[in-house]
This record gives structure tokens, sequence and C-alpha cells, in this order.
């Protein structure tokens, strides 16, 4: 941009509803920032956003993360967060797609979110999504639901007769019972 020519890079909404306003002066501050620059300013003043779901943030870390190659620690500095906050927040990212779908479109919170990813698989996750959405669970319900089934699916050891090999033996059952 040339000497006398600005780039908004963050308050775009507020300098539109001053334009409706026709109020004719706002304040502003003046930076000279590179692009990387700009676009760390621009998804941080994103993130403040009130109506964003767990999701659109975890999204808005990762790019931040990504693009800027801020670790966790000084992403967690930038934007005023304690860095297990930003950590649940990526994690979410780790779920699959239907469930960062729900999350998204308000069909479960956060809460169940995170707990559902306590489970190792997928198919573990989406099936215990489906439950907790049909039975419409609280995130405490979720939660002791989705620790009897880790109980459930843990390994036992037993020693297997009359070969005496021990060995790993898996717990077959139907947790929704």
């Amino acid at each position: 941009m040339g000497r006398d020519n600005f780039q908004i890079i963050s308050g775009e909404r507020r300098f539109q509803a001053a334009k409706i306003a026709q109020i004719n002066e706002i304040p502003c501050y003046i930076r000279i920032a590179d692009d990387k620059e700009m676009l760390e300013m621009a998804i941080v003043e994103n993130i403040q956003r009130k109506d964003l779901n767990a999701i659109e943030i975890g999204l808005s870390y990762q790019r931040l993360i990504d693009e800027c190659q801020l670790t966790h620690e000084d992403l967690s500095k930038k934007v005023s967060k304690d860095r297990s906050t930003i950590s649940n927040f990526l994690r979410l990212l780790k779920l699959p797609i239907e469930i960062q779908k729900a999350v998204r479109d308000n069909e479960i919170s956060m809460g169940h979110a995170r707990a559902l990813l306590s489970l190792k698989s997928n198919t573990e996750m989406i099936n215990a999504f489906l439950k907790i959405k049909s039975e419409n669970l609280s995130v405490r319900s979720a939660e002791d639901v989705l620790k009897s089934l880790c109980e459930l699916n843990k390994v036992e050891w037993v020693i297997a007769v009359p070969h005496n090999i021990i060995g790993p033996r898996q717990i077959y059952s139907d947790p929704y019972r």
C-alpha cells in the first residue's frame, strides 16, 4: 500500500457500522504490518467474536499455528487463553467430520465432543455420538456412558489353559444394552 493508502486489518464491522451511522471520524491505530502480521491480527480479531462455535475456533487456532508458525504457548499469549484451552479446541479437529458438524450445528456441545475424544476409534465415537444424540444425554451422563464403554474395552490379561500361554483377551460385549 502507498503512503496515503490504508487497509483495515481488524474492525471492519465497526467501520461499516460507523459509515451507516454517518460517523465521519473513528478512533484507530495505524500500524505497519507485513502479510503474516496482517493475517495474524485478522484471525485473532475474528476469534474474539462471540458467535463462533468450538470447531470454528479450533480451525482458527490451527490456521494461526500453521500459517504463522506459532506454538500453543505463543498462541495462548496472543489470544489471552490458557495453553490447555488452546489444546482442547485443537483436539476437537481430530473428531470425525460428522461429529464436528454436529458441534458446528449445536446438536452437541463442546463438552460432549471432548468426552467422545476418550474413545479410540472413529466408529466408537460415531456410535457413542448417535447414542448421546438419540437419548439427548447431558454432558455428565454422556461422560458416564463413555467411561463405562472405555472400561469394557480394556484389554484383560489372562492365562490360557491348558497351554499356560499368557496373552491378551479383548472383552467383547454390547456397551449400549
